[in-house]
């Protein structure tokens, strides 16, 4: 990020062409290590561009850092920009085949995820016990069907993961 003197020098530019304040040497050294201190979180080509922003704009008084930061900020890249995260989805038995052995455990994990969090737990929702957790024996059927499907993954995920351990053994 900017170090001190970089932005000073970027404040002093800016200076140059918008009056800052008047004040004594003591407040104004001050008042630059406030203003230090408020940029020093940012690369100094944004702050930089914020204040070729504002002498160009019609704004002929020095600004606040209040009134800089926000053009700071605008002008650094969003967060979301670089390469977009694809949202998980379920995928096509074609799909899962070409996925490599990690990616298929990590596809598999998060479908068990899905299927248990849409399944369970269920809560007793009348009666003296509401709020209660039900007992395996209470549940509806669809929780038995996801908790076998889970089981199947789960079988599935450890044979990967026992492939992965094979052929780690065979490479030392």
């Amino acid at each position: 990020m900017a170090d001190r003197l970089d932005i000073a020098n970027a404040l002093e530019s800016l200076a140059v062409h918008c009056r800052p304040p008047l004040m004594s040497v003591e407040d104004r050294s001050r008042w630059m290590v406030d203003w230090c201190s408020d940029l020093a979180s940012f690369p100094i080509e944004a702050i930089k561009l914020a204040c070729t922003r504002w002498r160009q704009s019609e704004n002929t008084r020095f600004p606040t850092p209040g009134q800089l930061l926000p053009m700071v900020r605008a002008v650094l890249p969003a967060k979301g920009d670089g390469p977009k995260v694809e949202a998980w989805r379920p995928i096509s038995d074609d799909e899962y085949r070409q996925l490599p052995i990690r990616e298929k455990i990590r596809h598999l994990q998060i479908v068990r995820s899905e299927l248990m969090s849409n399944a369970g737990p269920m809560l007793k929702n009348e009666g003296a016990f509401k709020g209660r957790y039900l007992t395996p024996d209470e549940m509806p059927p669809k929780w038995h069907d996801a908790k076998a499907r889970a089981a199947v993954i789960d079988a599935e995920i450890n044979r990967l993961r026992e492939t992965i351990n094979r052929a780690r053994e065979q490479a030392a």
